[in-house]
């Protein structure tokens, strides 16, 4: 499960329909990390941040979509089957 902590709205994406955020997600497990297309009208922006709080981790997603663990460790795979709380 995902709960976003903080949301700040950065733009209206008027090409594909979209509103951009920059979001703080925290989520159970890795697993649980959303795709960049959170929703059917939000889309995550570079720099949204998580927090799993299973083991403490945290993450960071780039401008493909990709999640990267900032202790270093580098991409990490996910399924991007999130549940927005």
């Amino acid at each position: 499960m995902v709960t976003v902590r903080n949301d700040i709205f950065l733009r209206y994406d008027g090409k594909n329909g979209k509103s951009i955020h920059l979001m703080e997600l925290e989520c159970d497990s890795v697993a649980d990390l959303p795709p960049m297309e959170f929703s059917d009208s939000v889309k995550l922006s570079q720099g949204t941040l998580a927090h799993d709080i299973s083991t403490g981790a945290f993450y960071a997603l780039d401008s493909t979509g990709t999640w990267y663990a900032q202790d270093g460790s580098g991409a990490v795979e996910v399924n991007g089957n999130a549940e927005s709380v």
